[in-house]
């Protein structure tokens, strides 16, 4: 008998929130005061779901928690999520009818859609990028930063890896969010003779750079390196590909330090002073150089001192936007649409700006 349940698959991410995610999630005291050391895998909460069983790190199983309090919301009998870190294994699973929804990468929404899955594309605040680290030669010269932006061919790679969904960006924040600034939308145009003579200027004496990479939510980060490779050897930048585990990664960039160019993702914040602090700010979680001039430090640190909301507070998110933009080494190719692959028995998703979430969800028989 066919039960009121999906199976959800993934590819496995990590992601950080403000009071509206994972900080601002309502845990049992009890649970906290009992076995507080147990809640990473035996969490005890108010959401709308409950976990049963977790598999680190490939599934977990969830039952629906009749004390949410939009309980009346949520019609699935539980889900249960099987988390992949290569694309193709997702996709089997989706075609092969393992899952009945997944969140797939761009360039598999042709096949998708050809095998009779429906496919919704809902916005979200993911964007493509390489963060570079600016305490390593030759990154420490931002005149070698500008000339990668300039030799890397932003519309190719959002063709190629993530076909055709999404805009090309060179900010952290997608065109008309309250943070995104026009007036330096397109500030870095593709023009590899640009790049040349940025490159000349800078006296980079060809010295090869290391692009190290891991697998990652929703796009082909191995092609992804690989297109990279090939565009700025094109002006004079030559490059060794490193891969190495996911888990792995976190430590290396944002610990450690020691990793030069490291293409990846930002996967955005609800609150949009956030994400501008953990990418730019010199102590910003994100930011593997820890590096910020006085002037975009100055301007990340207004932002704090507006109303949520108000003119003043949208005009200085733009302003940090701008500079970061101007200065920061990290580089931005594309945003990144939640694609969210179903079978025709599901309905009832809708967008949510940050996550996929299953109020309103309905599988019929």
């Amino acid at each position: 008998m066919r039960t009121n349940r999906i199976a959800v698959a993934t590819l496995a991410a990590v992601t950080a929130f403000v009071l509206g995610g994972k900080v601002g999630m309502i845990v049992s005291p009890k649970a906290i005061k009992d076995n507080v050391k147990g809640l990473a895998t035996q969490p005890v909460g108010a959401g709308p779901f409950e976990l049963t069983n977790y598999t680190a790190p490939t599934s977990a199983t969830l039952v629906r928690n009749p004390g949410y309090w939009d309980a009346k919301n949520i019609h699935l009998e539980g889900v249960d999520l099987k988390f992949f870190t290569d694309e193709q294994a997702l996709l089997s699973s989706l075609l092969s009818g393992q899952v009945q929804l997944a969140n797939i990468g761009g360039e598999q929404v042709q096949t998708v859609e050809s095998a009779g899955f429906e496919v919704e594309e809902f916005p979200s605040l993911h964007v493509a990028s390489i963060e570079v680290n600016d305490k390593m030669a030759p990154f420490d010269n931002h005149l070698v930063v500008e000339a990668v932006n300039y030799a890397i061919d932003r519309e190719t790679l959002l063709q190629t890896l993530a076909g055709g969904h999404g805009e090309v960006v060179d900010q952290a924040f997608p065109p008309g969010y309250s943070a995104y600034n026009d007036s330096v939308a397109e500030y870095y145009k593709y023009d590899p003779d640009k790049a040349k003579e940025l490159l000349n200027q800078a006296n980079y004496d060809g010295t090869p750079i290391t692009i190290t990479w891991a697998e990652f939510p929703s796009i082909n980060i191995q092609a992804e390196s690989e297109q990279l490779q090939a565009q700025l050897e094109a002006v004079g930048i030559k490059s060794t590909l490193k891969s190495i585990p996911s888990a792995q990664l976190a430590e290396e960039v944002y610990v450690k330090h020691d990793v030069q160019f490291n293409p990846n993702g930002i996967v955005g914040r609800e609150a949009p002073s956030q994400m501008l602090e953990t990418q730019y700010a010199a102590d910003g979680l994100l930011n593997p150089g820890r590096d910020a001039s006085p002037e975009l430090t100055k301007a990340l640190d207004a932002v704090a001192t507006f109303e949520v909301g108000s003119p003043q507070y949208e005009a200085a998110l733009q302003e940090a936007t701008k500079l970061a933009t101007e200065q920061s080494a990290n580089v931005m190719l594309f945003t990144q649409p939640f694609l969210l692959a179903h079978t025709s028995s599901l309905t009832g998703l809708k967008p949510w700006i940050e996550t996929p979430r299953l109020e309103g969800v309905q599988l019929s028989e």
